[in-house]
């Protein structure tokens, strides 16, 4: 579990984090690459505390729950079984897939919507994290460090097994978008997704997507249910609809691949519905030439052109879609 308690660490403002560009990724971008190592964790249950879900059979203390190795499945009827390498972490890196994508594929702030996605697309993915073609335009991001840490301990059945689940999911509704013009002031978590600012308060969104927790203690105690909400600026989904669908004269329109409701065919992924900071990343990415790899290689042209504004809005409006 990576709920801690922080004792009286410094506050830190995500636009304070965010004043400066990293390597391959400038100010304009760094939004997408959230980065601290002096970020401030949602306080952990206390031990005495009685935690349960609406629904959920399943009831722990906190001191349980604060001691357990992975998160807790709160509805372990909703899904098929978790193959090991899903529910349970190994030793060395090997973090169990559910702890940061949850055992339904939707996943916490700052991951992939993996539901659904087909599982020749995962395997090729894993295998890409496995062989460093998968990198992160900013080199000190740790959810893609944490990625090519796990897909080098896995086993040729473990990246099946994961895959197969994974791909047999449905994907339901998971982000929830509203565009305006200012957010909730954010501080930056050491899991480096972003928490409402102590105190509240609001500042103008500029040209980002703030993305925070429905609710942030069921996201803490990894409530499946309880998802994502993405601010984006307004304007931003009409904009994104037209770059997706129209493309311009130097590159070709999303649904070339994605097919016309952008949920994917063959093995092309699905992009409805998906996180709208993973997009962003992902595009930056293969734009820097960060992600690498023969099924990104189309991509290349597609990204070289756009924009961040442009990146912005096409994630926004992607983000908007239902799965």
């Amino acid at each position: 579990m990576t709920i801690t308690r922080v004792g009286s660490l410094l506050f830190l403002c995500g636009t304070v984090a965010l004043a400066s560009g990293y390597g391959g990724v400038p100010k304009s971008m760094s939004w997408a690459y959230l980065h601290t190592t002096k970020g401030v964790a949602l306080p952990a249950p206390p031990p005495d505390a009685v935690i349960r879900l609406p629904g959920s059979a399943l009831e722990l203390s906190g001191a349980q729950f604060n001691s357990m190795a992975d998160n807790p499945d709160w509805f372990p009827d909703d899904h098929p079984a978790m193959p090991d390498v899903v529910a349970k972490s190994r030793p060395a890196g090997g973090i169990a897939c559910a702890d940061c994508h949850l055992p339904n594929g939707l996943g916490h702030l700052g991951t992939a919507v993996l539901a659904g996605l087909p599982a020749p697309y995962l395997i090729e993915q894993l295998n890409a994290f496995r062989d460093d073609l998968r990198q992160s335009a900013e080199l000190r991001l740790h959810h893609t460090r944490k990625m090519n840490i796990v897909a080098k301990g896995l086993t040729e059945d473990n990246v099946i097994d994961a895959a197969d689940y994974f791909s047999s999911l449905p994907r339901g509704p998971w982000v929830r978008v509203v565009e305006t013009d200012r957010v909730p002031r954010t501080i930056i978590d050491p899991d480096n997704w972003l928490n409402r600012a102590p105190g509240g308060g609001l500042e103008p969104i500029g040209q980002r997507i703030v993305e925070l927790a429905e609710n942030e203690y069921r996201m803490s105690i990894s409530d499946p249910t309880s998802g994502i909400i993405a601010y984006v600026p307004k304007g931003s989904i009409r904009r994104g609809d037209s770059l997706a669908h129209a493309g311009t004269p130097q590159r070709a329109a999303c649904t070339t691949c994605h097919a016309l409701n952008f949920q994917g065919v063959g093995t092309v992924p699905a992009i409805a519905g998906q996180m709208p900071s993973y997009l962003a990343r992902q595009l930056w990415d293969i734009k820097t030439g960060s992600r690498r790899g023969d099924s990104v290689a189309p991509m290349r042209d597609v990204v070289r052109s756009m924009t961040p504004g442009e990146i912005v809005a096409v994630a926004a409006y992607l983000a908007s879609l239902r799965p």
